[in-house]
């Protein structure tokens, strides 16, 4: 059906008319002579809905710009014109895209190519958008662990252990410190000492104190104290440093996609006409085959395969990651408290120059000793991952140099592995001033290829002042049902003296939390076998675990040919004070006792976090204290996993809060007495790292209070009635109801007296309201009597 429009005037209208024309990109135009048009839309055999259109007498079909971007169509230029204040496009005009109208059925099929739609982008790294807590006050931890120890060849002897945390937003300090008693020389160590403050949105680190420190590949590992400068991705685990691979395509037509990764279904997605872009795909180390279907609305399938090589050795294109260090080398590390040596620095830094190609620069120095060198790590396209590394030294005024080369490969069935590494006799670094001539590793493994999993690893070491020695080691896996596992490995050293070893291990799940291990070993001077029984560690509180080891071995060493059998028990326990550890290691040659030790330990922390404070067993990462008002025995979960239980004061302790990703804390609201009323039953919480957090949830008791109100007035008592007292509550005013017959209701005010008015006979009255502490649901408060003047 058309529309037709009449005429407008004024000036207004023929100053527009007279613009319409001369911005016409064709001659005659004149908005008289089209025809308006109420039609059904589909864009590529999707259907939009209905929409009003112009039809010229040309068949020039004018939309609106609003109306085409709602279809989804973007990126288009064309004609347009102002009509009644609203913008009009030419679909004549856009260029990609064509149309049929109908005029019978008032249909209109628009096709549009690809480029001209929006992007479907789908991002398989997206952090989903949801609500999370970032503590920022302060909390504290002091782990402590009290140890008592004795041996048969030994006198028994008490140690204290220490570290204690304090976190104030961005700032960590930490300390260790050690305490043994009843040795030669009772001593009081300090192990380590540091402040750190943490940037997360730049994931850097700036500590003072000790720390450990590295200066890349090619380089030393050392304790030192002194000042670091470290870019920290664990700061934000969802950050992606990587190259990551995205699949782009397009689909003309509605259809259904399935994305394959190494033969698995990873998404199923209904893509509408346009393009799609698949983001950060969820690839694994090594070749991959990735396979997209897509299968339009008339059933055509289409299957693109690609072949990506991921790997986390990379960079992605302008990311930077490096480490500085200065300050002193520590040493007698758990012997001396404040033993520091020369000073020294250390430093790496690498920049993915692409996606492709990452390249770096290293150094490390103290007096008399300079050591740098380069970095370069490649893709080589679907054959792997090599690496170069070039360093020189100048130690004391002698100059030396080493050349590192590796190559990795991982696909379906198949892992290779090589390196060499080649140092000049004067090649100095930091922790070592001589160094093997040459050290050469290759590996070859196969899983799924052959039955089963073969791993053969070879290494050759060449020594400037020693006999070369070569190692060779065969390792062979099976899996044996769904319970047990065969691991069977055989090693050859070659060197002076050579030798052979072959060690067998069995090792079944019976249940889902114990396993049993049986295990063989062989070599040139020595037989021995085990057999170990354990529940695996478990972090609840009120839970165990425990290990039982029995050995056999025989040492055929010259002139001391003995055979021994060994028994190692160990017991944990689990409070929500903390944990207790019983250890037993004894070895006989028959019955006599060759070595025997016993260990027994008590360890836990103290907690603060925002004004709340709680023990528990030792904190190793982050820790919340959750409190649900004054309920006990709530059960608490961890993402979903139970954690705990609420103690009397409504308080459960989760000492293992993994810091700097999403933790669901949550309780089970099946634990909530019917009289209570909870906001939430979960949160989000993203800790700091070794950061507390205190974890509140609202919870109100629900409790009616129900009662009649007398007047006794000149001897007779009547019933108050139509009235509203006034409550004062704190700092509030409850407006209560009476109503016929005197009665009254109110809900939730606490145990106590309070003081209450009421208007009467348009004079006010005052009485003492006494709500009474009662655990039960509905509290009648009986017949209020009130004396009147």
């Amino acid at each position: 059906m058309a529309c037709h429009d009449h005429p407008s005037t004024g000036l207004k209208t023929i100053l527009m008319g007279l613009c319409l024309f001369l911005l016409a990109p064709h001659a005659g135009f004149s908005k008289e002579t089209w025809e308006r048009y109420i039609v059904s839309v589909q864009l590529n055999t999707q259907a939009k809905g209905d929409f009003f259109i112009f039809l010229t007498p040309e068949r020039d079909i004018w939309v609106k710009k609003k109306d085409l971007l709602s279809w989804g169509v973007n990126n288009f230029t064309g004609n347009s014109h102002i009509i009644d204040g609203e913008e009009y496009l030419s679909l004549k005009s856009i260029r990609g895209l064509v149309y049929k109208f109908k005029e019978e059925d008032s249909s209109l099929n628009v096709q549009v190519e690809p480029h001209l739609l929006q992007m479907n982008i789908m991002d398989f790294s997206f952090r989903p958008q949801r609500p999370v807590f970032y503590p920022k006050g302060q909390s504290a931890f002091l782990n402590y662990s009290i140890t008592w120890s004795d041996s048969l060849k030994g006198r028994d002897n008490v140690s204290l252990s220490t570290e204690t945390g304090l976190r104030s937003t961005d700032w960590l300090f930490l300390s260790n410190f050690l305490y043994r008693a009843r040795t030669e020389n009772d001593r009081f160590l300090r192990l380590s000492s540091s402040l750190t403050h943490e940037n997360k949105e730049k994931l850097l680190c700036l500590t003072l104190g000790d720390s450990y420190a590295a200066s890349g590949i090619g380089g030393s590992s050392v304790d030192m104290g002194g000042i670091s400068l470290v870019k920290n991705y664990a700061l934000n685990p969802y950050y992606i440093k990587t190259p990551a691979f995205d699949y782009k395509g397009y689909v003309t037509l509605p259809s259904e996609m399935e994305l394959y990764i190494n033969e698995m279904l990873v998404r199923k997605e209904k893509l509408s006409p346009g393009q799609f872009n698949l983001k950060n795909l969820p690839l694994i180390s090594g070749l991959n085959n990735m396979k997209v279907v897509l299968r339009d609305a008339f059933g055509r399938e289409t299957v693109v395969s690609e072949s990506p090589y991921y790997t986390d050795e990379l960079l992605k294109k302008s990311e930077q990651e490096y480490n500085y260090h200065a300050g002193f080398l520590r040493k007698g590390y758990g012997v001396e408290s404040n033993n520091y040596g020369q000073g020294v620095f250390l430093f790496s830094h690498r920049l993915g120059l692409s996606d492709d190609v990452t390249i770096g620069i290293r150094g490390e120095g103290k007096e008399g000793l300079i050591n740098g060198g380069l970095t370069s790590t490649f893709r080589a396209g679907s054959l792997g991952i090599t690496g170069i590394a070039l360093s020189l030294s100048s130690f004391s005024g002698v100059t030396g140099g080493s050349l590192l080369g590796t190559h990795s490969f991982s696909g379906p069935g198949v892992t290779i592995g090589l390196s060499g590494k080649f140092n000049q006799r004067n090649w100095a670094t930091l922790t070592a001033d001589s160094h093997p001539q040459f050290e050469g590793y290759a590996s070859l493994g196969f899983q799924n290829l052959i039955p089963d999993s073969v791993n053969i690893n070879y290494g050759r070491t060449q020594y400037y002042d020693k006999e070369t020695t070569d190692r060779i080691i065969v390792t062979y896996s099976k899996t044996i049902g769904k319970n047990l596992y065969l691991t069977l490995t055989a090693s050859r050293i070659l060197e002076n003296r050579s030798d052979t070893q072959i060690y067998l291990n069995l090792l079944y799940y019976p249940w889902k939390e114990s396993n049993l291990s049986t295990s063989v070993s062989i070599d040139r001077l020595s037989k021995a076998g085990n057999v170990t029984f354990q529940k695996n560690p478990s972090w609840k509180s009120d839970d165990f675990s425990y290990r039982l080891s029995a050995s056999i071995s025989h040492l055929g060493n010259e002139g001391d040919n003995k055979t021994l059998t060994g028994l190692n028990p160990y017991l944990k326990l689990n409070k929500s004070y903390g944990s207790y550890e019983l250890e037993y290691d004894g070895k006989y040659e028959g019955t006599k006792r060759e070595e025997e030790s016993y260990r027994l330990t008590f360890s836990g922390a103290l907690l603060y976090a925002e004004g709340q404070v709680g023990i528990s067993s030792p904190v190793y990462d982050s820790f919340g204290i959750v409190k649900v008002g004054d309920l006990k025995d709530v059960r608490v979960l961890l993402n979903h996993q139970e954690a705990g239980k609420t103690d009397k004061r409504g308080k459960a302790i989760i000492p293992y809060l993994r810091s700097n990703i999403d933790n669901y804390v949550s309780i089970n609201d099946k634990d909530i007495p019917i009289n209570y009323a909870i906001k939430s039953v979960g949160r989000w919480i993203n800790t700091h790292t070794r950061g507390g957090v205190f974890v509140p949830f609202e919870i109100t008791k629900t409790q009616a209070f129900a009662g009649k109100i007398k007047i006794r007035e000149k001897g007779v008592s009547i019933p108050l009635e139509n009235v509203n007292i006034k409550v004062k509550v704190q700092d509030r005013i409850e407006v209560v109801p009476v109503t016929t017959e005197g009665e009254f209701y109110f809900e939730n005010i606490p145990p106590g007296e309070y003081h209450t008015e009421f208007v009467y006979h348009g004079k006010r009255a005052y009485f003492k309201l006494r709500v009474p502490e009662s655990n039960e649901f509905f509290v009648p408060l009986g017949v209020i009597e009130l004396e009147m003047d």
